[in-house]
């Protein structure tokens, strides 16, 4: 489709199968926009009659292209395949136009997570921990088609005793795993691949630091031949961002108010000059209001998370050219950038990047980059 890279559409109501020509050829812009918690899509394609059906659009009646079917896209650069999406479509559009070649047909949609947020359930969990509940609700029947694996949690949490709490779910099942894990400073995503029509379900920190092993290719800026970066780089400094937690925990059990605060970040540094240190004495305090349902460990956790959210004050966006690139940067992950001078440059953590295919044409990637601070803390960017 272009040249280097290769895509395929896996579509259909039960297990996906590889687009017919048709789809394919009709296809005039992909997007794909990929965050840290979830995956949107949009396919917008040409149609038109044929002469087999005057009076109708082929395509448009496609029922491959029907609502809540699956959808797998492949993108493969050289050799290399990677699963860049596994979704559901959830809305339909269709444009006619009275000039030719000009109707279109969109399908929008979401990855697989939407296949958790149908039903509002009422369901305890009687002495479960996070994890047992995250196990409990994908290993539902109704979610084995989807061949989601869900990685351990890095840091298991003591299920409450029956005696004093039992965790009762009031929402879809998307919602109380991400109100959960956002009690622990944890995200929730289903991230597709390794292998086409499988899914890995992982709720964690979103700076997975065993993730730094996962080295991306280096985003180089005006760097000659060896330029990747097509769109000039944004680099915005918010040095008001950081904050420290203050406040109380009520012991009910000992009618006691214990002070609790917190003094740094405990996050991988990324720079040299990490904002949060840098500024400490003008660094913002914020009250919290412990609820007395929730344990102290739970409330330093959940405090110690605000300070973390706080920490990522330089922001760095852009865009490649995918085939000068070579690979796809992948969000959740971090990636080295050169060529912006030694307060800019060096080790950054992907938030986002939104895809955008045109078959025949181009692929370009625009990211969203995020660190502590300024200056790089590694002596050399090295290019893979």
């Amino acid at each position: 489709m272009l040249f280097g890279i290769h895509l395929t559409l896996l579509v259909g109501l039960g297990i996906p199968t590889p687009a017919p020509p048709r789809i394919l050829e009709s296809i005039r812009q992909i997007k794909i926009e990929r965050t840290i918690e979830s995956t949107t899509f949009q396919i917008v394609m040409s149609v038109g009659r044929d002469k087999s059906n005057i009076l109708d659009y082929p395509t448009v009646n496609n029922p491959l292209l029907s609502e809540f079917n699956r959808l797998v896209i492949i993108v493969t650069i050289g050799l290399k395949p990677k699963v860049l999406l596994d979704g559901i479509i959830t809305h339909v559009q269709f444009d006619p136009s009275s000039d030719a070649g000009r109707s279109t047909f969109t399908v929008t949609g979401e990855d697989l997570t939407v296949a958790l947020d149908r039903d509002d359930l009422t369901e305890p969990h009687e002495a479960c921990s996070l994890q047992a509940i995250y196990l409990k609700i994908l290993s539902k029947p109704k979610y084995g088609r989807f061949k989601i694996a869900p990685l351990p949690i890095p840091k298991p949490t003591n299920p409450p005793s029956p005696l004093k709490r039992t965790p009762i779910q009031c929402k879809t099942d998307l919602a109380y795993i991400r109100t959960l894990a956002k009690q622990q400073d944890f995200i929730f995503n289903i991230r597709p691949g390794p292998v086409p029509l499988t899914n890995i379900a992982y709720v964690g920190p979103a700076y997975d630091q065993k993730l730094k092993a996962f080295q991306q290719r280096a985003l180089s800026f005006n760097m000659g031949i060896r330029t990747t970066v097509t769109e000039p780089l944004n680099f915005q400094y918010n040095p008001l961002k950081p904050s420290l937690q203050e406040g109380f925990f009520l012991d009910v059990d000992k009618h006691a108010l214990i002070p609790l605060q917190t003094f740094k970040s405990t996050k991988m540094p990324l720079s040299m000059k990490p904002a949060l240190e840098k500024n400490i004495l003008n660094s913002r305090k914020r009250h919290f209001i412990n609820r007395s349902s929730v344990s102290l460990p739970d409330t330093l956790v959940q405090i110690q998370a605000q300070t973390e959210k706080s920490t990522d004050v330089l922001r760095c966006t852009g865009e490649i050219d995918t085939i000068k690139y070579g690979d796809i940067l992948m969000q959740q992950r971090f990636v080295d950038v050169r060529g912006a001078g030694n307060e800019h440059n060096g080790t950054y953590f992907v938030e986002s990047v939104t895809d955008e295919i045109v078959p025949r044409s181009g692929y370009k990637q625009r990211f969203s980059l995020v660190r502590d601070g300024k200056y790089t803390n590694i002596p050399a960017v090295i290019e893979l």
